[in-house]
């Protein structure tokens, strides 16, 4: 049974050190893979001794398979049982903080909670035992989830004793991937739940765009409608709205089509697909709910139903605010090639917080004509900041080589068909226990530090993706004082493979999103 007392003499800081000496075990296991591959013995070595010998590497190949998932298996769950048991024992200071400040006694052994106050009437007797109760609620569930994880721990270690965790019959990587014992009970839906609320299966994308010359100047203006399913089974409807002023200008010899102006996006989430299409399908009823004292006002009635509509609905973001973006065209004896930048400031009215927001990307030449050596890049960052100047969360993300999620982050990825990608996504947020560490290196411009804590203890999300264009089209207008283009499209998004590493911890997540869909 873990008492109080017990749980606070624990000290999860020193499974740190369990952890990287499993994890550098394994990586010297996996670096083994070219190996076990080289010394298979060739099948121009006949008869009986060859086949014997064949069937000797076969099975060293499969221990040595067994052998990593276990070391992956047991390093899993210490990390997870050392976050899971930090956590309780913050949950359980916070309560025996939040009983000391009320007067209360608690005993460290049996957690029994007294009062030793006197109150004046009923109502303020009522008051405490309500009080005392929610303590008591807090603590027992902290030292619950504290039992959970060790058992969960002492579990694993039974199993990897005990021979029975297997590694099957692919490659070293492939043995890597193992879950912490503690998750082995939940089916694909109930980890998407818990760990997918910021993975993307599927993205549908509707945009209008318009751009028009005035003299020198550009008009521009766009809108766009976003449809996300999550692998939580959550679905996020955003619509987003911009107009801005800008020009052509020459620099160096560079072409730069710089713009600024103004931003809205409004942002929907509801429950699951079911509940999307209810609403969808409940637009065009609310909207043209008119009455015939609304007919010589209609376009406003309609305006005004929908406005109605959307407010009923969970809007969990409203956000204004401004940007300003450049594109530049550049052609030297050394680089040739074209670049794009943006940067997003706003406001988020239902959050009450501030954002920022980066991107960029750009394909070039490097090197003399000639030399078709090229490369291309993106990349986003934003951060978001409360009311009060604390950061609340910093995220990176961009387009990358498979062969850098596998280097970088241990993350075996094979690259997707036609239309595809690689993203990549690393966020740092208060729910890592490191962030205060990441924070204080940003603000101190020790960025070195800060990428490195994001690395090592952020979310990491990667996925392999296609692309499929819906429809697209282009068009010029002549207004007589201007002249304006007016572009439009579509495409889907469609997730094909997704890793998830959670906050603070080694182990990766592979979701199947055809079996959450």
């Amino acid at each position: 049974m873990v008492t109080i007392a017990r749980l606070l003499s624990w000290q999860p800081g020193r499974l740190d050190g369990v952890v990287t000496s499993l994890v550098g075990q394994r990586r010297e296991l996996t670096d083994l893979q070219d190996e076990v591959w080289d010394s298979r013995p060739p099948y121009s070595w006949m008869g009986q001794a060859g086949e014997s010998a064949r069937d000797s590497h076969e099975k060293l190949r499969l221990r040595l398979l067994d052998l990593v998932a276990e070391v992956s298996k047991v390093a899993a769950s210490v990390d997870f049982a050392q976050n899971e048991i930090e956590a309780a024992r913050s949950a359980l200071r916070q309560a025996l903080d939040a009983a000391e400040a009320k007067g209360f006694k608690v005993d460290r052994q049996s957690g029994r909670i007294t009062d030793p106050a006197t109150y004046d009437t009923p109502a303020d007797v009522t008051a405490a035992e309500g009080a005392m109760q929610v303590i008591a609620d807090d603590i027992s569930a902290a030292l619950d989830k504290a039992a959970t994880a060790d058992a969960d721990l002492a579990r694993a270690l039974d199993a990897a004793v005990a021979g029975e965790v297997e590694g099957g019959s692919g490659s070293l990587d492939d043995a890597v991937s193992q879950l912490p014992s503690a998750l082995e009970h939940l089916t694909p839906r109930e980890i998407a739940e818990r760990y997918g609320q910021d993975v993307a299966l599927e993205t549908l994308q509707f945009f209008l765009e318009a751009e028009g010359e005035l003299a020198s100047w550009e008009l521009e203006g766009a809108a766009r409608a976003t449809y996300r399913v999550m692998a939580d089974g959550k679905v996020v409807m955003v619509l987003q709205l911009e107009g801005g002023l800008g020009r052509e200008i020459e620099i160096g010899g560079a072409e730069v089509d710089a713009s600024a102006g103004l931003t809205t996006d409004l942002e929907l989430t509801f429950g699951s697909a079911e509940e999307a299409r209810a609403f969808l399908d409940g637009l065009d009823d609310r909207a043209l709910d008119l009455g015939w004292t609304d007919l010589p006002k209609a376009p406003y009635a309609v305006a005004k139903n929908v406005a109605d509509y959307i407010q009923e609905q969970d809007v969990t973001s409203f956000k204004t605010g401004m940007y300003a973006k450049g594109e530049l065209e550049f052609d030297a004896e050394w680089a040739r090639g074209e670049g794009s930048g943006r940067v997003d400031g706003y406001y988020d009215w239902v959050k009450e917080e501030y954002g920022v927001k980066f991107a960029a990307s750009v394909e070039a030449e490097v090197g003399r004509k000639g030399t078709d050596w090229s490369a291309s890049a993106e990349l986003a960052a934003e951060a978001r900041i409360d009311r009060h100047g604390a950061t609340q969360d910093v995220t990176l993300s961009g387009k990358v080589g498979a062969g850098y999620a596998t280097e970088k982050l241990g993350i075996p990825v094979q690259n997707s068909t036609t239309g595809g990608g690689v993203d990549v996504e690393v966020k740092m947020s208060r729910d890592s226990r490191h962030f205060d560490e990441f924070d204080a290196a940003m603000r101190g411009g020790d960025l070195d530090r800060a990428a490195g804590l994001a690395l090592d203890h952020g979310q990491v999300i990667v996925r392999t993706t296609g692309t499929v264009d819906i429809a697209s089209g282009e068009h010029e207008v002549d207004l007589k004082i201007a002249e304006a283009e007016v572009r439009y499209g579509g495409s889907v998004e469609t997730a094909q493979q997704v890793w998830v590493r959670p906050y603070d911890q080694d182990f990766v997540i592979r979701m199947d999103p055809k079996e959450l869909r």
